[in-house]
């Protein structure tokens, strides 16, 4: 077992940085759920956006490493059904722990009064405390506000300790996206500047 656990490690870290955002969600997807998945069902439960080939085509790349498997069809019309390979399994969960997007936290400390905009952005993040939002997400729900103002107000309230950060996607180049969630530390503190 240690032979198959060893391989399916080498064949891991071997994975092409293009396209890795996806395969660590399909294996994250793959480890949450006990039995098998559907190509459909891996798509359905979030993830970076991507359409079902893409999701397939990452799946049969991961089958060829021998990290995954496709369970035999029962009748022909069955849709495919995927798992992690026999062994895959803790080699699966150690490479995700070095891949998983590293959640970054501030000391907390109080902001005195935030400014009507910054308070709506706290809002939206405290209604929903589990939710990650990016800069992006947070703009769609606040009506007449700049992206760049959106930005300026997370990094205050992640300096300050309101929010958590994390990369969205560390392989992805350009700028970078970071995604923000409140600290449940500073719950109340942020109750209270609202």
């Amino acid at each position: 077992m240690t032979q198959m656990s060893d391989q399916v490690g080498f064949a891991l870290a071997s994975l092409h940085p293009q396209g890795i955002a996806l395969k660590v969600h399909i294996l994250q997807r793959l480890t949450e759920v006990p039995g098998a998945l559907t190509t459909s069902q891996i798509v359905a439960g979030g993830g970076p956006r991507r359409n079902f080939a893409s999701t397939w085509y990452a799946l049969r790349a991961l089958r060829r490493c021998g990290i995954v498997r496709m369970l035999p069809r029962k009748v022909s019309y069955e849709s495919d059904r995927w798992q992690l390979a026999k062994g895959a399994k803790d080699p699966v969960l150690a490479f995700l722990a070095k891949k998983s997007p590293k959640v970054e936290q501030r000391k907390f400390t109080p902001l005195l009064r935030g400014t009507e905009k910054l308070r709506n952005e706290l809002a939206i993040v405290c209604d929903d405390p589990e939710q990650w939002f990016t800069v992006k997400s947070l703009n769609k729900r606040i009506r007449h506000c700049a992206v760049g103002t959106v930005r300026k107000h997370m990094v205050e309230l992640f300096e300050n300790g309101y929010v958590l950060r994390r990369l969205t996607d560390p392989s992805k180049p350009g700028l970078p996206v970071y995604e923000y969630r409140l600290n449940s530390k500073a719950k109340a503190h942020a109750r209270e500047l609202l």
